[in-house]
């Protein structure tokens, strides 16, 4: 990891750097780093992809895709290129170059909107899930759909365990979570349970955590759960959250967890950011509840709909219609 990571410093993020380059007031709905946590890519509803250097705090340039429309963006292995979806004239993912806003590739298949994208960090592999009931195994080098499993019902969330050798699956209809082994992805899934505490169609974000024990379902309601990977069992709920005022287009969640898995964040809906202390699960029985250890206050008038730490560096990016850094203050 490129910053040591302790407890003060990740308790003293605050708001570093706004960038305004989407068009003013309209949704950003997707972010992600890239692996080496140096790049960050945005996507938004004004139908433009933005790239960011986090390390030296600057925007790179935008992309614009009016033709297609673009959802979903996420940087791929090969340095400044990503796959994304169409959120209009077809459903096709693109695998765009950055370098030069040429396309590399086109991922046909999905015959209805892309639902989720899950990129692999440690291979070339990524999943696609769709409103089309199918999940799709693809690989950035070739255009041919490596797999696709039929799900019964649609949307899906799918997420990539650490290894990339597990597809977690969660179908958000009937509070779903199944586990499946990538090189056998159209097989029964060899572990599965039905999520019955969770609110039917709130799940907006299923990940794995870095240490590969835990799954953290996301919400958009006020409550969020932590799962074992390995039963799946509940472990605990984070609670305390305030919502925020619905918007009709999607995003891509407001937990993330730091790359140590000691703390998780949450996105407030009066604009600060909420931090649930995972150490206290060893003090507890088994399943709990955890409340925030700490309100971190934020003074822009950002809004932290969507949060995303960085893989590598004590940096977390927040987006409602800007982008924000967070940075340490110690």
């Amino acid at each position: 990891m490129a910053t040591p990571l302790s407890g003060n410093l990740l308790l003293s993020l605050r708001p570093s750097k706004i960038f305004s380059n989407h068009v003013p007031d309209t949704p950003i709905t997707s972010l992600d780093f890239d692996a080496s946590g140096q790049f960050l890519v945005s996507a938004g509803v004004d139908e433009s992809i933005h790239l960011y250097d986090v390390t030296k705090g600057k925007h790179m340039k935008p992309i614009y895709s009016k033709k297609y429309g673009c959802h979903l963006a996420r940087l791929a292995r090969k340095e400044k290129t990503c796959v994304y979806a169409s959120t209009k004239e077809n459903d096709t993912l693109r695998y765009l170059s950055l370098h030069d806003n040429s396309f590399i590739r086109y991922f046909k298949g999905h015959t209805a909107m892309v639902t989720d994208v899950e990129m692999g960090d440690l291979n070339h592999m990524f999943l696609s899930s769709s409103l089309d009931n199918t999940v799709k195994l693809w690989d950035t080098r070739t255009a041919n759909c490596q797999s696709s499993l039929a799900t019964e019902q649609a949307p899906n969330h799918v997420a990539l365990d650490p290894t990339n050798s597990t597809a977690a699956i969660y179908n958000t209809s009937t509070n779903t979570l199944s586990l499946h082994a990538i090189g056998n992805l159209t097989d029964t899934p060899f572990e599965s349970t039905v999520c019955s505490y969770v609110r039917p169609n709130s799940v907006v974000k299923v990940m794995f955590m870095n240490n590969n024990e835990h799954i953290l379902l996301t919400t958009n309601s006020t409550e969020h759960y932590i799962l074992d990977a390995f039963n799946l069992k509940l472990v605990a709920r984070l609670l305390r959250q305030l919502p925020f005022i619905d918007r009709k287009y999607p995003d891509t969640g407001n937990l993330t967890v730091s790359p140590d898995c000691r703390f998780i964040y949450g996105g407030n809906g009066d604009g600060s950011v909420l931090v649930w202390d995972m150490k206290l699960l060893a003090s507890q029985d088994l399943p709990t509840v955890l409340n925030p250890v700490k309100k971190i206050e934020n003074q822009t008038k950002t809004l932290p709909r969507m949060l995303l730490f960085n893989p590598q560096y004590c940096v977390m990016a927040s987006a409602d219609t800007e982008l924000c850094l967070w940075t340490p203050t110690l």
